[in-house]
């Protein structure tokens, strides 16, 4: 053959071969489906250092508790549908009068070291975490609470009222007593076991890396084999710490990580350009408002003071300037998608020229000189505290813009997070202070609106004090009634919010991300950042392919 015969030929050749293949593949496609297959390494960074991972202590820090969250289990667990189910305990029994739970545990549970999982774990865990020596940031929700073991697998929680969302509660992670009994209570914080802990969650603890300076860089968790729950499809999990968000940021880019534990609204733009990533969005039950403290600040005393503060807000801007629309407008104490939320109840729109003739006709005038409203020689004036975090400061510096332009005087005052606890909301030391509510997935609105939580430890920061909400209050949570604790919630909002003790802006979503290797059910509605990993047993980043039936 001549040399272009041969050239055609070849050409001939690499076509057919190449059709064979790609025809080949595309068979195998259309015939075949991707399954999740068990391996791999799922890498998550974080800003931050783990300290306290015991359950007695994981409650202030999101590093710790995402950690717990993968390593120890509770009696119950929240799943996908936000409904309460067993984990540890196999059933929950609960007493006519709604003050007795009773809980039967699974048997054959082991810990990660091999021992026996019973009930003398469960009351050694409450137990320490209701001894004041412990400072244990979960005491709240077992103040009052007396629990006795019946055998190895039945214990009871004894209620002096009937509490509703007690089964939230019993989601608190259990420790195991034959590590952390001979610790005493006031040196938890001292001991190895916080950051080489022992659970009976899906991951176990392998080792950790520190540097230098002793800030661990590396922790490293891998699969529980003999974990009771669905067994998971990823081998290891390791979190990477890091300085910065910035630092953060890189490590994602440059693919050293599969998933930022979070990511600030500011740097949602910057994911987004990453083809091989996605951002996910989980609701979360929280709300941000500022909240007046009347009796330190007269001029915060006048309704119509409060209400044309309400009017000015612009909410809107708020979400997008602030958190760059990564949040959702918020008008009541209870969010959208939680037991008690009525939509619409309580919106005011947008209005700052009704707000100017509502202050015009209250007869606070506003002074030429100074630009400032005044009322029988006091100034509208008054100080706006916040946290020295990016949204909150870009939040209040809008409040203080709207406002100023109703003839507001408004300075604000952005200290750390701890300085804003220790000096301003624990001695109620403020004049108004923007700041966010956590509440459960069964929203109790008591711990923020009774009465009896105007002074510290309580969270009553509006140091709102109604009779009648304190009823209605009362009466929702000791009824295991829905339609009844609906009803009640919705009363006790109409009340609330007419009497404007405070202004909801926005609830934030709480963003993630994973780049698209890993796969999974991802949760859009969570209690808490760590509870993302609820499914943590779907995930999955290695496949294979079988062949359709």
């Amino acid at each position: 053959m001549s040399n272009r015969e041969r050239s055609t030929l070849m050409v001939c050749v690499t076509v057919v071969i190449v059709g064979v293949i790609w025809g080949t593949a595309l068979f195998i496609k259309e015939k075949t489906t991707l399954i999740p297959k068990e391996g791999g390494t799922y890498r998550e960074g974080a800003v931050g250092q783990p300290r306290y991972i015991s359950p007695v202590l994981a409650r202030t820090n999101d590093v710790d508790m995402n950690i717990s969250r993968l390593v120890y289990s509770g009696l119950m667990r929240v799943d996908e549908n936000k409904k309460v189910i067993g984990d540890l305990a196999e059933k929950i029994d609960i007493s006519a009068d709604g003050k007795i739970y009773t809980a039967r545990l699974r048997s054959n549970i082991k810990w990660h070291d091999g021992e026996q999982f019973n009930a003398d774990d469960v009351l050694f865990t409450i137990q320490t975490i209701q001894n004041p020596e412990s400072k244990s940031p979960a005491a709240p929700i077992f103040q009052g609470v007396t629990v006795e073991k019946i055998d190895d697998q039945t214990i009871t929680f004894s209620l002096q009222e009937p509490y509703a969302p007690f089964l939230y509660n019993l989601t608190q992670s259990i420790m195991p007593e034959h590590v952390w009994e001979s610790v005493e209570p006031k040196n938890i914080s001292l001991a190895e076991q916080n950051l080489k802990p022992i659970g009976t969650g899906p991951f176990m603890f392998k080792k950790l890396k520190k540097n230098t300076m002793g800030e661990v860089r590396d922790y490293e968790l891998t699969r529980f084999d003999g974990y009771f729950g669905q067994r998971p499809y990823i081998n290891e999990i390791i979190f990477s710490f890091y300085q910065s968000n910035e630092e953060l940021l890189r490590a994602f880019q440059g693919n050293k990580i599969d998933g930022m534990s979070f990511v600030p609204p500011t740097l949602v733009a910057e994911i987004n350009r990453i083809r091989s990533a996605k951002v996910y969005r989980a609701k979360l039950p929280q709300y941000f408002a500022v909240f007046f403290n009347q009796a330190r600040q007269p001029v915060l005393a006048d309704q119509t003071i409060r209400t044309a503060l309400d009017l000015a807000i612009d909410r809107d801007k708020i979400i997008r300037e602030a958190l760059y629309n990564e949040g959702t407008r918020i008008d009541t104490p209870i969010p959208p998608g939680f037991l008690g939320y009525q939509e619409g109840l309580g919106r005011v729109e947008y209005n700052p020229n009704k707000a100017n003739q509502n202050l015009d006709e209250a007869g606070w005038k506003v002074n030429e000189k100074t630009g400032i409203r005044e009322k029988d020689g006091k100034p509208f004036t008054f100080t706006l505290t916040t946290t020295d975090w990016t949204e909150y400061t870009k939040t209040a510096d809008l409040l203080a813009e709207q406002w100023r332009a109703i003839g507001a005087d408004v300075k604000l005052e952005a200290q750390t997070v701890g300085t804003v606890q220790s000096e301003a909301i624990r001695p109620r030391a403020y004049d108004a202070i923007l700041y966010g509510e956590v509440l459960g997935a069964d929203p109790d609105p008591y711990p923020f609106w009774h009465s009896t939580q105007t002074r510290d430890p309580g969270l009553n920061l509006a140091l709102y004090k109604d009779t009648e909400s304190d009823k209605l209050l009362e009466q929702a949570r000791k009824t295991t009634d829905i339609a009844k604790r609906e009803e009640t919630y919705k009363k006790f909002q109409e009340r609330l919010i007419g009497a404007v003790p405070a202004l909801f802006l926005y609830s934030p979503t709480y963003d993630y991300a994973l780049h698209n290797n890993v796969h999974g059910q991802m949760l859009d509605a969570i209690q808490l950042p760590a509870q993302r990993f609820n499914t943590i047993s779907t995930w999955y980043v290695k496949t294979k392919r079988i062949w359709k039936k």
